[in-house]
This record gives structure tokens, C-alpha cells and sequence, in this order.
């Protein structure tokens, strides 16, 4: 099974992949702006979905390509298609088992019968925090609170280590205290919403085979959105902001935190208020946005 992250299909078109990227991302900016009714930066978006749109890019790529392939030679031809749009980014990674079949159906079907043969699934939804963490984890967040108590630190860190924290970064920690502190934001939210298919519906667009990658993309989005960043984003957000609402001069990670939703909705809207300096270390670069 071909999936999302197919790194030799996807090695192959990077360069159209990091093409179409500004596109993809500058079109949802657009169908959000509109559905939430304030305008948001690009940066904004990038912060918010940047992740979500690159991986997005990589399914629609696999797919186009398996689909210009077997156009000629196979004889299935699906007579409609029915998206449920994943709750949140975590959701979508991990479909990376069912979307590409799910993609070059979509594709097949918008390509020859039209948006019309796409029924989005309207469905209710239970959002939640998609941070978890381990009890061993949870103790020294308890311990680095406690230590932190009546001080004002400027700096966060937010999952400065993949995997376990180590001890020797709890005791550096309590030591910094007065100016830097370790908040992984995972804190409880669950909130219901229900996916709005006439919009989505409404937001599909046609494909055909010499269609580029950025239109195809586009052509598809509005239905494989998350709903995180749609239906739920207004109430995702105000939870998120009642649960942490200091803000901080600089947020630092060593992950890219792909699916760590909240995180991306706070440091967005901070980055976006103009506060903080965000530096993340990422698999492939360091960088900071001011």
C-alpha cells in the first residue's frame, strides 16, 4: 500500500510539491478568512496548518500520479465517494493507511462525474487536545509548577526532547526559574462540532488530468480540511486561549510538533499579536520568526 509519506514518489516531485505549497496555503487562507469572518496573516495560516499542508501536498501528489498511471489501464471507475473530514491534524497522519485510497478515489470520481458524485459526511465530532504525555512526564510538570510558583518567566519551553524529559533538564529548569519555565500544553480540552458538508461541498472544485498539482490541491481542500481549523476552530481556540493566557516574549521547541494543534493555535495567534519569537528546531532547520 502506497501512503502518504511515499518517499521515493514524493522525492520525485518535490520541487512541484514546494511549488504548489504557496498556492495551497494562500487559497486556504482565503476559505477561512471568509468562513471565520477575520482575516488572519499568511504567517498565521503557516504556523496554524503548515505542517498539515505540506503532507497534504505529498497525498495528492501520490495520488495524481497513481491516477495518470492507471487511468488507461484500469477498469474501475468509482460512481460516487463519500469524506469524513479527520477531526484534527493528529487524525489525519495517522489515516495515512485509508487516505491515498481514499485521495485517488476523490480523484477519480470529481475527474470524471463532477463535485456532485462528493458527499462530505456531516457527522458530529469530538475534538480533543491531541498532546499526551507519559505519568513519569506529568510528575515533573507537577514539580517544575511548584517550583515556578511567583515568578514571571519570559521564555517557554515547549517539548525541548523527543520522547522522555530527562532529570538533569528538570533540575536546569528549577534553576532557571524566574525566567524560563516548560509548559507542553496538555491540557484537557473536548469540544463537539459538526462538520458543515454544504460548505465544504459547496468549496470543491473540478479536476481533470492535465490539472497541475496546486489545482488539484486547491479542487480538493475544503473537504479534507480538519475540522479543528474549520467547524471547531472558534471554540478550539477560545478554550485553548482560556487555558494558557499568558503570553510569553519567546517559545521554544525542538520539535516541529506537527499535530500538537493547540501549540500551533497559541504560538499563531501570538506570533500574530506580534509578541513572541518562535524557535523551533526542526529534522531539517533551525529558525526563528519574529
Amino acid at each position: 500500500m502506497t501512503i502518504v509519506w511515499n518517499a521515493q514518489r514524493v522525492s520525485e516531485g518535490l520541487a512541484e510539491i514546494d511549488s504548489a505549497r504557496g498556492v495551497v496555503l494562500a487559497n486556504i487562507k482565503k476559505l477561512l478568512d471568509e468562513y471565520h469572518g477575520v482575516e488572519k496573516s499568511t504567517r498565521f495560516y503557516d504556523i496554524l496548518l503548515g505542517d498539515w499542508v505540506e503532507r497534504y501536498l505529498h497525498l495528492v501528489y501520490v495520488a495524481s500520479q497513481q491516477y495518470a498511471i492507471g487511468e488507461q489501464n484500469s477498469e474501475f471507475r468509482p460512481k460516487s465517494i463519500a469524506i469524513k473530514p479527520t477531526r484534527d491534524t493528529a487524525e489525519f497522519f495517522e489515516a495515512h493507511q485509508v487516505l491515498p485510497d481514499l485521495m485517488l478515489a476523490t480523484l477519480q470520481v470529481v475527474s470524471f462525474l463532477g463535485t456532485d458524485s462528493v458527499r462530505v459526511v456531516d457527522d458530529q465530532v469530538t475534538i480533543t487536545n491531541s498532546a499526551v504525555r507519559g505519568w513519569r512526564d506529568a510528575i515533573g510538570a507537577v514539580v517544575l509548577k511548584l517550583a515556578s510558583l511567583g515568578t514571571k518567566p519570559k521564555i517557554v519551553f515547549v517539548k525541548p526532547f523527543s520522547g522522555r524529559t530527562p532529570r538533569a533538564w528538570v533540575s536546569a529548569l528549577i534553576s532557571w526559574r524566574r525566567w524560563a519555565r516548560q509548559d507542553d500544553f496538555n491540557f484537557s480540552i473536548s469540544l463537539r462540532s459538526k462538520i458543515d458538508a454544504k460548505w465544504r461541498h459547496k468549496n470543491l472544485g473540478s479536476v481533470s488530468t492535465d490539472t497541475k498539482l496546486g489545482e488539484i490541491a486547491n479542487a480538493l481542500v475544503a473537504a479534507f480540511l480538519p475540522v479543528c481549523a474549520l467547524e471547531g476552530f472558534v471554540e478550539f481556540k477560545a478554550k485553548v486561549d482560556e487555558a494558557r493566557p499568558k503570553r510569553f516574549e519567546h517559545v521554544y521547541s525542538a520539535q516541529a510538533l506537527w499535530t500538537h494543534f493547540a501549540f500551533k493555535v497559541l504560538v499563531a495567534e501570538w506570533c500574530e499579536q506580534g509578541r513572541p519569537s518562535r524557535e523551533m528546531l526542526t529534522r531539517r532547520q533551525r529558525f526563528m520568526i519574529r
